[in-house]
């Protein structure tokens, strides 16, 4: 870690791409494989030793340049950064409540937040491709692991709010972060200066700002929303006559954010009453084949069950 550090303080150089890039690389690979080590040795919450230790180290480092007054603010940006990360991760490890989408989300909006100060397309690039795999992750691996298997109310309460809790701590900081990122994109970036990276040591833009915060917004949508479906479903089971219509509830909601989108655009553009339309059938289509049917709707047009508050 100290090799960049030394070498630009020896040579009164800069740091480049290059420079940051090993510094991160470094930090990320040292973290986990010590991660790995103490978590496999001891259990949990020991890694947050760990994590605790490289934040102060960072944030030693940050408090040389400050004191020596060093002009060097991509490599101080990182060290901010780094010390910023390994805080944050310190707080899951203790609450023993981390999980490598939570890393990952943290280490993308780092990316970002590196580019943007920096003026580097490369940064930003890299924190784009990031949060593609947190995007897979969610969809593909944390949601289908956190919401499969029995979600019966003969699983007791408390054990419900625990997991519930971990959940919250996984799909709260990656949906925290995609939203951060989100606003992170809509700001103009600095102005090319001495202290950023230059043309000629950064590589093209990929995606343009505009186009990735809108893609972060109705990702950060999106998410929001399955998770909320998933969680209102098991939730609502120990109370079982509410949670379809919560469900039903919930769809509808969706419906009026797209018609509260399509009635508040400048534009003439159909594409959110559209999915308004869209969304308002899907949960026409629920009331009629799921909830009925879960009522026990007789031929004589009544419910042929149990009457109680709840259902009513």
């Amino acid at each position: 870690s100290s090799l960049v550090y030394l070498h630009n303080l020896t040579r009164r150089q800069l740091s480049t791409n290059l420079d940051v890039i090993h510094l991160v690389a470094n930090a990320a690979v040292f973290g986990w494989g010590a991660y790995a080590l103490i978590e496999g040795a001891y259990g949990r919450p020991y890694p947050a030793i760990m994590s605790l230790a490289l934040a102060v180290f960072y944030i030693a480092h940050v408090l040389i340049f400050l004191r020596r007054k060093l002009q060097d603010r991509p490599l101080l940006i990182a060290l901010i950064a780094l010390a910023g990360v390994f805080t944050t991760w310190t707080l899951p490890l203790i609450m023993e409540k981390e999980s490598l989408t939570i890393a990952l989300s943290l280490l993308a909006f780092m990316f970002l937040w590196l580019g943007q100060r920096l003026n580097s397309n490369f940064m930003q690039n890299l924190g784009h491709a990031v949060y593609l795999i947190v995007f897979c992750r969610l969809l593909l691996m944390d949601m289908p692991r956190s919401f499969s298997g029995h979600a019966g109310a003969s699983v007791p309460m408390a054990e419900y709010w625990r997991q519930m809790s971990d959940r919250l701590v996984t799909f709260g900081t990656a949906i925290g972060s995609i939203v951060l990122a989100f606003f992170l994109q809509r700001k103009k970036r600095p102005p090319s200066g001495a202290m950023t990276v230059s043309v000629g040591n950064d590589t093209p833009e990929v995606v343009n700002p505009g186009i990735a915060a809108t893609v972060f917004y109705w990702f950060g949508v999106l998410f929001t929303f399955l998770f909320l479906q998933l969680e209102l479903n098991r939730m609502f089971v120990y109370w079982e006559p509410l949670r379809l219509p919560v469900l039903t509830i919930l769809w509808c909601g969706l419906a009026a954010y797209f018609l509260w989108k399509y009635l508040s655009g400048s534009g003439t553009s159909p594409v959110m009453l559209i999915a308004m339309a869209v969304v308002l059938m899907i949960g026409i289509m629920k009331v009629f084949s799921v909830d009925l049917q879960s009522w026990h709707v007789c031929d004589s047009c009544y419910f042929d069950m149990e009457y109680g508050l709840l259902y009513v």
